[in-house]
């Protein structure tokens, strides 16, 4: 029996503040005993008390500490892990995790993190029956889920699958000014650091590097990133590469593509089974992210554009010191994880995102994301918090799925009302 239904780690950040505050209001509708857990108790009560929030325990475990982690994760059903960057310090949780059949889910946007762990330990978290669940904020879960939303009712309505699926994103912020603080996390930013100061990168710029087959059965498009066409007029305008990072979400997409297909040749589904998958593309309408961009849209698109393929540029360099050199500044320059922004400004943000679900007959289905928050600090906060009461609740809705799952094949479309308590609305 254990002690707590999910437990926090890393729970003394911005992040961890507010997903505290949301777990907390919704702890005793959803029928969980909760605790905190991190290395400084001091710490862990201070934030308890500035949020107002009364955990069920306080557990203390150093990310770095096996045998501490294992004792953690050994008292509870669920863990949600906080304590980023990822590569440097989640490892000991996931393998814990793994081991002992313990749901897991994070918000690690660290594609070669993942994929390590995958490699490390997907077959004692498939033989374990655990549900390890990375990227479980605004990377990816929002896009994931939407995606396919849009998906099911394609095939709902034609009895197919698309052939293609665009996500356009799109930021609201309604504040006066806009401070560097109201950007990226902390936390994203200290995961890009990480990936620039590492030795090997090799995969970085494989949209495929998720799969556990060799994608053969995907779209030829789908197998490399183009960040400068979504930067051209089309049908949905001028497009930047989606911000903060254009390098993990077609990723995550395309995993949960294998894992449903999988199942689909398992179980002789003929319908989902036959053919190839769909291509999965993305882009962010840049109006709105600063007030009165309209005149400044197209730099901005074909700017973030340029910089982002000068950033892959960089990525693919077979010399690492030019890199690792842009990694220290980087880590001199951004924000510390765990920093964010003032708690009034994190309701200045909004964003929207729509799926158009496609194919070559020109049929076509649609979803939307309407989500209201700062995406890497308020948003992914709430909705990570969703994602552990889900978890520690042990919730009936939830696939029979077990080893390293993404949002969408580990939780499922049937709980997605659910996250209208998170400010995350499908439609």
């Amino acid at each position: 029996m254990s002690k707590y239904d999910l437990i926090i780690f890393g729970a003394t950040g911005a992040t961890g503040g507010q997903t505290i505050s949301y777990v907390d209001r919704h702890a005793s509708d959803a029928g969980i005993k909760w605790a905190i857990a991190g290395r400084s108790r001091e710490k862990l009560e201070e934030v308890a008390r500035t949020f107002d929030a009364t955990p069920d325990g306080i557990v203390i475990a150093d990310a770095l500490d096996s045998a501490a982690v294992d004792e953690m994760v050994q008292q509870t059903k669920a863990v949600i892990n906080l304590a980023g960057p990822y590569a440097l310090y989640g490892e000991n949780v996931i393998a814990s995790c793994a081991k002992n059949g313990v749901s897991y889910a994070d918000l690690a946007g660290e594609t070669l993190f993942v994929k390590n762990m995958i490699d490390k330990y997907g077959k004692m978290a498939e033989d374990s029956g655990a549900r390890i669940i990375p990227t479980s904020g605004y990377e990816a879960l929002p896009f994931d889920m939407g995606c396919f939303l849009a998906v099911a009712r394609f095939e709902q309505a034609f009895g197919q699958k698309p052939s293609t699926v665009q996500a356009v994103g799109n930021f609201r912020f309604s504040g006066k000014y806009f401070l560097p603080s109201d950007g990226v996390s902390g936390g994203t930013w200290g995961s890009g650091v990480e990936m620039m100061k590492a030795d090997d990168i090799s995969g970085i710029d494989d949209p495929h590097i998720l799969l556990d087959g060799n994608g053969d059965w995907l779209p030829e498009a789908s197998k490399s990133y183009n960040l400068l066409r979504n930067s051209k007029s089309s049908q949905h305008g001028l497009l930047s590469p989606m911000l903060p990072t254009p390098w993990l979400n077609p990723a995550i997409i395309y995993r949960s593509q294998e894992i449903k297909r999988t199942e689909s040749s398992e179980t002789k589904d003929s319908m989902k089974e036959d053919g190839l998958g769909f291509h999965y593309k993305e882009g962010m309408d840049t109006s709105g992210i600063f007030p009165g961009d309209k005149l400044l849209k197209p730099a901005v698109a074909l700017g973030a554009a340029a910089t982002m393929q000068a950033a892959e540029t960089l990525l693919k360099l077979p010399i690492a010191a030019p890199r690792k050199l842009v990694g220290k500044i980087m880590e001199v320059i951004g924000p510390a994880p765990g920093d964010g922004p003032k708690p009034e400004r994190l309701d200045l943000w909004s964003y929207s995102i729509t799926f158009h679900a496609t194919d070559s007959d020109g049929n076509q289905k649609t979803a939307a994301v309407i989500g209201v928050g700062q995406p890497g600090y308020k948003s992914t906060a709430d909705m990570i918090g969703q994602v552990g009461l889900l978890l520690g609740a042990e919730d009936k809705r939830l696939p029979q799925r077990s080893g390293f799952l993404t949002p969408s094949t580990g939780l499922g479309l049937e709980v997605i009302e659910d996250f209208t308590k998170a400010r995350l609305i499908f439609e």
